[in-house]
């Protein structure tokens, strides 16, 4: 299968993205065989003896990890985390009292310019990949 990681992945829904395969599996749902087939021992075997296999956690995690193309959860996990330390460094700026983040717009909303718990968050939003 082979995916990309998001432009800014989050090691968090990687976790949660992990469970939830491993949940599936043990649910049957044989949507999960062809990641699952990553995995050495799994590499020959039909949908249903993946699915008939007990499987731990760390097990879906290092096949999650070699679907976005990395050899292991652990370096996945170094992947993101110094994606996440670059992207806060370079993109804060600090004026007197004030700290921008380069990168978001101006928060106001429509014509009016002001700026509404709405307008902040669509702004914020805005440079994100939600």
């Amino acid at each position: 299968m082979n995916r990309s990681l998001p432009t800014r992945p989050n090691l968090e829904h990687l976790k949660k993205e992990a469970k939830t395969l491993l949940k599936a599996h043990q649910k049957g749902y044989s949507t999960v065989c062809e990641t699952l087939r990553l995995l050495h021992r799994f590499k020959e075997a039909t949908d249903h003896e993946i699915l008939e296999t007990d499987l731990s956690l760390n097990e879906v995690q290092y096949a999650l990890a070699m679907d976005y193309g990395f050899s292991s959860w652990a370096d996945m996990k170094h992947h993101v985390e110094s994606l996440a330390g670059k992207s806060l460094s370079g993109n804060l700026r600090r004026e007197g009292n004030s700290v921008w983040i380069d990168g978001v717009p101006e928060l106001v909303w429509g014509k009016s310019g002001a700026c509404t718990f709405a307008a902040a968050l669509e702004a914020a939003l805005a440079v994100t990949d939600h």
